[in-house]
């Protein structure tokens, strides 16, 4: 198996090279302006994730290949490959919706069917079979939703960054202590090296920002990782922990705005992370405590591994710090849809 730091390193240095030339590229074509929506403050270019999936999937590729790669290794690079199209195709072209989510469902069963479905799944302390009929729809759904929710909390500066970082690095430790395929972890490994070498250029303020091809690319790998954990064993609510932050944010969001009918398919301002951005003032202090929650989770989900505290105890920890930050968020920046 090839050692984790050389991946890291490699991938990161030409994640960050990768971005510099896109940058070269989106500053005269990919440029987004400021209006009453943004979190931002000048005009800034976008799609700078290419560089970060080039980087990702040329490492992961070239790695799965010395190791013996497969089958099932090749049909997640084609995944995350067609995936990563159809988010640059959408920062050219906004692509319609429904286009656009019937691409990211091909792309996800291609996903799930190359990591498989485990013969049972772990909740807490269930150990619930997982008949394909159930996996299936479970798995594919639930992947989609994690490539449009990180597209949504790709909102301000280094946030999703952050989060791919905090969460390469956890699926990276938490499937080399499995009998998972070693594979696996190099692709948390390489996600990792990628999202900080992407945080170069997007670190706030940020030079450039994501864009579609980089957002969903990124949350398609966030699925793999949790599915790749859930068939090595790892109980459901520890893979996801060190998302948390994310998913509870996008979540809620939708929730809320559903229960007030405002028409989900339009731009909006309204997450927890956005309001706080406002109200602090400056999008570092949100990323970093964004960042932070998704660690204390990743900690929490080994710790938990290890068999040292219960799953569901850290669960309580990371979403008591963030329910305080909701009711915080509610004090001091109402949500709105502007």
């Amino acid at each position: 198996m090839l050692d984790t730091v050389p991946v890291v390193a490699v991938t990161l240095v030409s994640s960050a090279a990768a971005t510099g030339i896109v940058y070269a590229y989106a500053k005269r074509r990919l440029v987004d302006q400021v209006n009453e929506r943004s979190s931002h403050v000048r005009p800034t270019p976008r799609g700078g994730g290419l560089g970060l999936t080039i980087a990702l999937l040329t490492v992961w590729l070239w790695a799965a290949w010395a190791t013996g790669g497969s089958t099932p290794l090749m049909m997640v690079g084609g995944s995350l490959t067609g995936t990563a199209a159809v988010g640059w195709w959408d920062d050219h072209a906004n692509l319609p919706a429904r286009l656009r989510l019937g691409l990211q469902f091909l792309f996800a069963c291609v996903a799930v069917a190359a990591v498989g479905a485990p013969a049972a799944g772990v909740i807490g302390p269930w150990t619930i079979a997982s008949p394909p009929w159930l996996y299936w729809p479970i798995a594919v759904v639930g992947a989609v939703w994690l490539v449009n929710l990180t597209n949504f909390m790709d909102g301000i500066d280094g946030i999703a960054g952050g989060q791919g970082l905090v969460a390469g690095v956890a699926a990276g430790v938490m499937l080399s202590g499995t009998t998972a395929d070693p594979r696996w972890a190099l692709l948390g490994w390489a996600c990792a090296g990628a999202c900080a070498g992407f945080l170069v250029w997007n670190r706030p303020p940020a030079r450039i920002f994501m864009g579609d091809v980089g957002s969903t690319t990124l949350g398609l790998v966030f699925a793999i990782l949790v599915l790749a954990q859930v068939h090595a064993g790892v109980a459901l609510e520890l893979a996801l922990l060190p998302l948390l932050p994310f998913i509870l944010d996008a979540t809620c969001t939708l929730i809320r705005r559903a229960w007030r009918r405002e028409r989900l398919s339009q731009a909006h301002r309204s997450h927890l992370y956005q309001r706080l951005s406002r109200h602090w003032g400056s999008h570092l202090p949100v990323t970093l405590v964004w960042s932070g929650l998704a660690a204390l989770g990743a900690v929490g989900a080994w710790a938990a591994l290890l068999g040292w505290l219960p799953g569901w105890a850290a669960v309580l920890v990371v979403g008591g710090i963030y329910t305080a930050l909701v009711m915080h968020g509610r004090r001091v920046a109402p949500a709105a849809s502007a």
